[in-house]
């Protein structure tokens, strides 16, 4: 994804980016039914970081590209990365 927004406790929405493509950890799976197929996901959350904790209590686990394969396949890497700090992101009051 290129950002995510927040609100704050007065109900403004703010953008917040990295700059480039951000990935996210999280987890998703498919119900197989008679009918058709259905995909759920979620997004895996953590404490925020400065840049985030202004605005809200939580921000996406930041996963960077070259990680994205340990956060797949290497269970202990991912248990270390959600307890990692977040990467600092530019903010914007978002209209």
């Amino acid at each position: 994804m290129t950002g995510f927004y927040e609100w704050d406790q007065e109900k403004n929405k703010f953008l917040f980016t990295k700059g480039q493509v951000l990935y996210v950890a999280g987890f998703y799976r498919v119900h197989h039914s008679a009918d058709e197929n259905e995909m759920e996901s979620i997004i895996m959350t953590t404490q925020p970081n400065t840049s985030v904790a202004k605005i809200h209590d939580r921000m996406p686990v930041i996963v960077e590209k070259n990680q994205v394969n340990d956060w797949i396949l290497n269970l202990d890497f991912a248990r270390e990365l959600i307890k990692n700090d977040m990467p600092e992101l530019k903010s914007e009051l978002a209209s």
